[in-house]
């Protein structure tokens, strides 16, 4: 909850320090809340690599997070190296989410949207997961970049805001909802 109500403060800030017409204020702002308008050729290389090599890693090692998700005793009773299981998959991870911010910058709950949107739909299976989330992510991200050129025309709002704006409510609502949920049992 507090993750979502920071979010939903930062990204007023980030909003009105959006708007102001001082450049290195608006640079600021689009680093913290993440924008595709500086993308070049060399960092889409940079960024495909990481992706493909944290991709493919990934893929490697998601039969063995579908047996780790089930807890770490039956994992390894079912034949996975539980500890570096985990130390393969935060090199994934790492290469994933550091490729894409280091280039892009920080775009708010596409990282926790679209996993969660990719489990209800396709069900648990991650190799299922690493496909579906990698479409579904970057169809919230085309969708909230295209919201962030968009709204207020001739400036262009960091897609982190929009993110932001959008995906805090939605996360305090799952928050609240799922709290009740338990609460009534």
């Amino acid at each position: 909850m507090g993750i979502a109500v920071s979010a939903i403060f930062t990204a007023t800030v980030g909003l009105l320090s959006a708007v102001v017409t001082r450049a290195d204020a608006r640079s600021i702002s689009f680093w913290n809340f993440g924008s595709l308008a500086l993308i070049t050729r060399e960092n889409l290389v940079g960024i495909s690599a990481t992706a493909v090599v944290g991709a493919v890693i990934a893929w490697k090692i998601s039969p063995s997070l579908d047996r780790l998700s089930l807890g770490d005793s039956t994992a390894f009773h079912l034949g996975v190296n539980v500890a570096r299981t985990r130390l393969i998959a935060l090199v994934a991870l790492s290469l994933l989410a550091g490729g894409a911010v280091s280039t892009v910058g920080s775009i708010a709950f596409i990282g926790l949207a679209a996993p969660h949107i990719a489990r209800f739909i396709y069900g648990p299976s991650h190799r299922n997961l690493i496909i579906h989330t990698a479409i579904i992510g970057a169809l919230l991200v085309v969708v909230a970049d295209t919201l962030a050129r968009s709204i207020a025309q001739p400036n262009e709002l960091p897609i982190g805001l929009i993110t932001s704006l959008l995906g805090a409510p939605v996360l305090i609502a799952l928050v609240t909802v799922k709290n009740n949920i338990w609460k009534t049992r």
